[in-house]
């Protein structure tokens, strides 16, 4: 039996990695306004997303010649953080016009009421609607795909300038590294999965025995211990069905028996941080299913819910522009996919959940790994949000939304007195 590790933006930021959407956004802005700050001319549309132009104005300070050299940073600072408070209005008398595209315009509004920000649920809802007909938003699909890689070439920008140098091993939280290693909980596995445990145990057993036997023939190794070992595994075959009788007992049974077989690391984010924890041997692998930073033209940054009505309509639709960005077509691109599928195949396996939402835009993936006939639990752990409140409830909530069947979605999914928050770098 296996272990399927998710690994989502919150193991990052657990880590103490500025990674978040917010984050981006935040200096995404910022590093706009710079590029603003230094423009010599009377307009700036370099960026697809945000453009801007000088209003002529009576005032004298702002003359028809007036230069964006001539603005100084707090003023331009000011105008931008003005024109997003109201998301697109602003004062007519101001001397500088802000244009934002639709697709920036929807995450800014986001970023600003709610202080957080999906922006492959923003694009998503932009898609959906030029779909519907909505021509106003958007003239082409095309147009809305450009702005879309223009911003994932600068989310790897980002990424690259908030990690270089910081990913490293003095990051590693071994809290979270025990967890990774730790040895299968009886009160984790489902009702149905509790045969495939009882399986994994007995193929252990044998498994070692059969290691032990050869040892046990050689002269130089002193042979009342390799037989006590035999004996004590030989005892627990016997009597194997006495160990599922509850935890305490279960407990009782060696590491080596209740250890997983193999441990992918499904690895959501474009960084490396996932790749600190496992050892380097046979039965521990990092798959990073989006791509890293080191080949941008190959990370997968869109939409992925094959279970939408939406998107089946779209996929109807014979025009490709649409598809652009649907991860389950970008997934081709790489083996990473069909690795991932040759591992749930294999065997049985428990999946934990760190630091991914389990939101819409891998509902088609995830559904595929909660829905398997070899899922036998699925353990999140939890954001503790340090004043008595955690998210767990609402991790769940996203975790049902990846089940087209709630019945079996209770089985698997291990109940919060079983489960931990996600420890954090101190």
């Amino acid at each position: 039996m296996n272990r399927l590790i998710l690994v989502g933006n919150g193991f990052d930021l657990a880590h103490n990695l500025k990674t978040s959407y917010a984050n981006f956004i935040k200096w995404y802005f910022e590093d706009l306004i710079e590029q603003v700050r230094s423009c010599q001319s009377d307009r700036y549309d370099e960026d697809p997303l945000c453009q801007f132009s000088i209003k002529r104005s009576p005032d004298p300070i702002y003359g028809r010649n007036a230069k964006f050299s001539e603005f100084t940073h707090d003023q331009i600072k000011g105008y931008i953080e003005h024109t997003l408070s109201s998301v697109i209005s602003y004062d007519k008398t101001d001397p500088i016009k802000v244009e934002l595209c639709p697709l920036i315009r929807r995450i800014a509004q986001s970023f600003e009421t709610r202080k957080w920000v999906d922006i492959e649920n923003e694009y998503y809802s932009l898609l959906k609607e030029r779909h519907r007909g909505n021509v106003a938003i958007y003239s082409s699909i095309d147009k809305l795909n450009k702005e879309m890689a223009f911003l994932t070439q600068k989310l790897a920008e980002y990424l690259c300038n908030v990690t270089t140098g910081i990913v490293e091993e003095d990051i590693i939280v071994d809290a979270i590294k025990c967890y990774m290693l730790e040895p299968f909980s009886i009160d984790d596995i489902s009702i149905g999965g509790k045969q495939a445990l009882c399986d994994h145990i007995n193929s252990r057993l044998i498994l070692l025995k059969k290691e032990l036997s050869p040892i046990i023939d050689s002269a130089d190794i002193e042979l009342p211990t390799k037989t006590v070992d035999i004996e004590k595994y030989n005892a627990i075959e016997e009597n194997l069905d006495e160990y599922f009788k509850g935890r305490e007992k279960y407990e009782q049974l060696p590491i080596e028996l209740r250890s997983p077989d193999k441990i992918m690391l499904l690895n959501f984010n474009y960084t490396n941080t996932a790749d600190l924890y496992l050892p380097q041997k046979d039965g521990y692998e990092v798959n990073h299913i989006h791509g890293t930073l080191s080949d941008v033209e190959k990370m997968i940054f869109g939409y992925g819910d094959e279970l939408d009505d939406d998107l089946k309509n779209i996929i109807k639709r014979n025009d490709n522009d649409y598809l652009t960005n649907i991860k389950s077509i970008r997934y081709l691109e790489t083996d990473n996919y069909r690795k991932l599928l040759s591992f749930i195949d294999s065997s049985p396996f428990q999946i934990y959940i760190m630091g991914h939402s389990c939101g819409n835009s891998d509902r088609t993936m995830l559904n595929t790994l909660f829905e398997h006939k070899n899922c036998v639990s699925i353990k999140p752990f939890y954001y503790d949000k340090g004043d008595g409140k955690d998210n767990y409830i609402e991790l769940i909530e996203n975790i049902l939304r990846n089940f087209t069947d709630a019945k079996t979605m209770r089985d698997k999914v291990v109940n919060k007195s079983y489960c931990k928050p996600l420890p954090n770098h101190s």
